[in-house]
């Protein structure tokens, strides 16, 4: 079995990984990875017996040719689909890897490449991710507020597909009608809910959600009376001013900010009493237990784990995943989308969920529908899968 990641940063591609393939290597398969970042997969993997592979991948940071992207396609264009001799050389190199390892099924983490390279070959596909990394048919509009002329987003799919088309020839794979086949001849497991999906809700589609575990530091809630706070927040260009607001409020409060030098957190804590700073990973578990807001930047496995546990949410998105995200949540009812120039309202939008039994309902919905789901692991249909391989 080859599992591979080849886009996308952070713990929330590997660490799902990491749950499956020791499910896997449980029931008796062999493991390969393939993986964009390897000094934390072999951290996070520590002690399983699995082989690694780096992934390919177009090097980070470069200048994306469409800027911003507003489909689809644009975004798959920036990440190697753009030039014909780098997408040929990344294909190769996914090529070198299906031949080492050669396996009978391959799942893909958001790894739209090495799907690409792997058309011609026989072994089981299947794709799996969040409603983002794994898109619908036909391709969407990431950016569907901005205005765009159709017959230029017309002439830019011709011309990305016969660029494409051209390095399928080189490999001996059928021309591509749309770029959406990429994607055609897998099976889908999408790793969300249909009310978190980002591009809406899909017809006949394989929800298995997320898994929770206890995994992380159960931390101790500072001293105070009131509803408890989470937050899991990134050092962005709003944070202090994010910390302000919650402080005000002067309720028992946990940030979660990975970010954080020990110097800052010692700092923050003789500024803010009433706020425990952590940088260390906590159990999710026991916060979603305890906690009755959370406040992130719209990181669909954080949303998601908040509203199964029946959690409200308010989310301050940093980039167009978490955008997208942060509108389906306040779709939901279950939580407040708050710009990043707006962050001065956080504190109003943390008392308008607290004062609105409505947002608790709707978390509660979700939390009724999907929470003993969780509790069985996303990893189970996908394990299935694998043992049919």
């Amino acid at each position: 079995m080859l599992i591979t990641w080849e886009l996308g940063g952070g713990l929330g591609h590997l660490t799902p990984i990491r749950t499956l393939a020791g499910k896997l290597l449980d029931r008796g398969h062999e493991v390969c990875l393939a993986v964009r970042d390897l000094v934390s997969a072999g951290s996070l993997f520590e002690g399983l017996p699995v082989s690694y592979y780096q992934s390919p991948h177009r090097i980070e940071p470069f200048r994306p040719e469409i800027d911003p992207p507003v489909t689809y396609e644009h975004m798959l264009h920036n990440i190697g689909f753009g030039t014909e001799p780098g997408l040929n050389a990344l294909s190769s190199a996914w090529v070198q890897i299906f031949e080492h390892c050669k396996p009978d099924a391959v799942l893909f983490e958001h790894s739209p490449v090495a799907m690409f390279a792997a058309r011609a070959y026989g072994f089981r596909k299947a794709v799996t991710g969040t409603g983002f990394t794994v898109p619908p048919t036909p391709l969407p509009l990431i950016r569907p507020w901005m205005r765009s002329d159709e017959s230029g987003l017309q002439a830019g799919r011709r011309r990305t597909l016969s660029m494409v088309n051209a390095v399928a020839g080189r490999f001996g794979n059928p021309p591509l009608g749309d770029l959406s086949e990429i994607y055609g001849d897998a099976d889908v497991f999408l790793r969300t809910y249909p009310e978190l999906d980002h591009f809406g809700r899909r017809q006949a589609a394989c929800y298995v959600g997320i898994d929770v575990d206890d995994n992380g530091k159960k931390p101790q809630w500072p001293y105070g009376d009131g509803p408890k706070i989470f937050a899991y927040l990134k050092p962005f260009q709003g944070f202090q001013d994010a910390i302000l607001q919650i402080h005000r409020l002067k309720l028992p409060t946990i940030v979660f900010c990975p970010g954080l030098r020990k110097e800052d957190v010692v700092n923050l804590e003789t500024a803010y009493p009433s706020m425990l700073f952590s940088t260390e990973l906590l159990c999710m578990n026991h916060v979603a237990v305890h906690c009755d807001v959370a406040v992130c930047h719209g990181g669909h496995g954080m949303v998601a784990r908040m509203l199964i546990a029946g959690v409200p949410v308010v989310a301050i998105p940093l980039q167009l995943e978490q955008t997208l995200l942060s509108q389906r949540l306040a779709e939901s009812g279950a939580g407040i989308q708050l710009a990043i120039k707006d962050v001065s309202q956080l504190g109003e939008a943390i008392n308008h969920i607290l004062a609105n039994e409505k947002y608790y309902q709707n978390a509660g919905r979700m939390s009724e529908a999907y929470f003993d789901e969780a509790k069985q692991g996303s990893w189970q249909r996908i394990a299935e899968w694998v043992d049919e391989s």
